[in-house]
């Protein structure tokens, strides 16, 4: 009986406890309520504040580029070019920033307009930017272009000097690399950042040699494949233009470099003093032309001036090691060190196909030098006319590229420089895709067209390799560790924070 009225005098003394202490609990958790909300009020004010603060002071130099190939992001290559520089530049994109690049790209182009705010960050006030939209104000379009002479239209990207006496016209292909396969097209990388420092090299330069691709012949052009060539050659400060030798009757004065890409024809006999002239003046040729039963033997009387023939037998490799499967005739060439080339660029090669052999000719002379550029393996063989019936003995290293200097005309005032040619006798060297993929390729390619310029010595090194286009498909072995991922973030994070708040929430109703 007593244990009970103890029992009970304790309820009482509890009770009453409670209900004195429960005013003072219901004062406490509004105040931690308050608190808790003017707490988030506070910190979301402040973040605020201070990000108007950085935005104001600092804008976009706290900006991050997040894209996994970095397509918004200058290279040190552009960011010297710019800290070179001491010329202003005007860049005028033809549309709104918005609107770029407009509806008829063929690749997302929308980081174009944060690329070019680097190049302004990084021009030490040289570099000018605008938006001008032509539909709202045509009048932009004869400031730029008042003799119509370079066809400009909206959603184009001009690049000029400041009082646009030298200006370059990009075009949204211009910054995509594309290749095509069985009449469908497909997009290997962007070229933005090449494409427009390359334009910047070209105006902000004081000499502006011109180098011509010859036609007339079944020539390709850059935009069969080889887009990166007319880069290259921009990059080191060559404007590039057309010229058809067949019914030329001298070649221009200012041309400095004549590119002949894939002919399907000879030179005409009357074409061959043409280009002799030329090039005993000190002036360039460079030669692509990919195996072919067809003769050139007019070309060859060009090329022998500095002891070099294009052959029509085709080189075939036969170490297992440097064979590409899945492409025909394909292998990956050797570079070996030439004036070119300098060997101590480690590569693994260049891929080549259809690769022509170059020899040199008989015209052995003192002030001719030659080179080779590139080579098969010592295990590589001859195909004689391209018939595989007719193999050479494997065991040889025979020559897919060669290099000639003639300085048989240098006489100090009228010939100050030795004339150059380079034959390269596959024209996957300067392929798209094959620069994209191979360094050994766009190595070479660089080498050729940089050595053979007059202002080489003055460009620095402006290679610019084109930003890969990111895949962001999931291989099958891997799709089940990304689900298992997206379920993890879906649902278990999730209802192990809900669990976790009823545990504190319970924990707090008790205090």
């Amino acid at each position: 009986m007593t244990d009970d009225k103890t029992k009970a005098v304790k309820q009482a003394k509890t009770k009453n406890k409670n209900k004195k202490n429960g005013p003072h609990r219901d004062r406490r958790n509004k105040t931690l309520k308050r608190t808790a909300i003017l707490s988030v009020v506070v910190l979301i004010a402040i973040v605020i504040a201070v990000n108007l603060i950085l935005h104001q002071t600092l804008g976009a130099k706290l900006q991050f580029d997040w894209t996994p190939n970095k397509v918004q992001t200058l290279s040190d290559v552009s960011k010297n070019l710019l800290k070179q520089n001491d010329k202003d530049i005007k860049v005028t994109v033809l549309s709104s920033r918005d609107t770029f690049p407009g509806p008829y790209s063929q690749g997302d182009l929308t980081f174009v307009p944060n690329l070019l705010d680097e190049y302004k960050d990084a021009s030490n006030g040289h570099l000018e930017v605008s938006y001008v939209d032509p539909v709202e104000n045509p009048a932009i379009l004869d400031t730029l272009d008042p003799n119509k002479v370079h066809n400009i239209q909206r959603y184009q990207v001009v690049v000029s000097n400041d009082d646009y006496s030298k200006l370059k016209v990009l075009k949204s292909s211009d910054f995509l690399a594309i290749q095509s396969q069985q009449q469908q097209l497909y997009l290997t990388g962007y070229t933005a950042e090449e494409a427009i420092s390359s334009a910047i090299q070209l105006v902000t330069s004081d000499v502006t040699p011109v180098a011509y691709f010859i036609e007339g012949h079944g020539e390709s052009t850059t935009e069969d494949g080889f887009k990166m060539l007319g880069l290259l050659l921009e990059q080191n400060r060559y404007y590039v233009d057309k010229l058809d030798t067949r019914t030329a009757t001298a070649i221009p004065d200012d041309a400095e470099l004549l590119v002949l890409l894939e002919p399907k024809q000879d030179l005409s006999e009357e074409e061959v003093p043409l280009l002799v002239d030329f090039l005993m003046k000190g002036r360039n040729l460079l030669v692509v032309r990919s195996f072919s039963t067809t003769e050139f033997t007019n070309l060859n009387k060009v090329l022998a001036e500095f002891n070099l023939k294009l052959t029509n037998n085709r080189v075939q490799e036969t170490n297992q090691d440097k064979v590409v499967q899945y492409y025909d005739n394909a292998f990956l060439a050797e570079i070996p060190s030439s004036p070119i080339f300098d060997q101590s660029a480690e590569t693994a090669g260049a891929l080549v196909a259809d690769a022509a052999q170059i020899v040199t000719a008989d015209n052995a002379k003192d002030w001719i030098e030659t080179s080779s550029v590139l080579q098969s393996s010592a295990e590589g063989v001859l195909e004689l006319g391209g018939d595989k019936d007719k193999r050479s003995q494997s065991g040889s290293v025979l020559s897919i590229g060669m290099y000639g200097k003639n300085r048989g005309r240098v006489d100090g005032s009228n010939v100050t420089e030795p004339a150059e040619v380079t034959v390269i006798g596959s024209s996957w060297i300067f392929s798209d895709s094959a620069m994209m993929n191979f360094p050994g390729n766009y190595l070479l390619a660089n080498g050729s067209v940089s050595t053979m310029s007059n202002t080489a010595d003055q460009t620095g090194d402006l290679m610019i390799k084109p930003s890969p286009v990111v895949s962001y498909y999931l291989p099958t072995r891997s799709q089940n560790v990304y689900q298992l991922l997206s379920w993890t973030f879906l649902l278990f994070i999730p209802v192990a924070l809900l669990i976790t708040a009823l545990v504190i929430y319970r924990r707090r109703r008790k205090l």
